[in-house]
């Protein structure tokens, strides 16, 4: 079954967005990450295995606390880009 944003004006049905590319879009993914992006993801990953060799219950909480900085940077960022309205 269809919904209204799925059929345009003339009638005809366009793909849904949330299926194109399913499950991931990986297309652009390195692309917004940049050189320096994967520089510092394969640092932050070496960092937290080295740790992991010597301690794994420290390793897992590090993982635990970047990954919750993350989400935090993540929501800061998507609200101030709707404040500006580009998001």
């Amino acid at each position: 079954m269809f919904k209204p944003a799925d059929v345009t004006s003339r009638g005809t049905v366009r793909a849904n967005d949330a299926f194109r590319g399913f499950p991931f879009r990986r297309e652009g993914m390195l692309d917004k990450l940049g050189t320096k992006g994967i520089v510092g993801v394969v640092c932050l990953l070496a960092g937290i295995t080295l740790v992991a060799v010597q301690a794994p219950i420290v390793a897992a909480g590090i993982a635990l606390v970047v990954a919750g900085m993350g989400l935090v940077a993540g929501g800061l960022a998507e609200n101030v880009m709707k404040m500006f309205g580009m998001a």
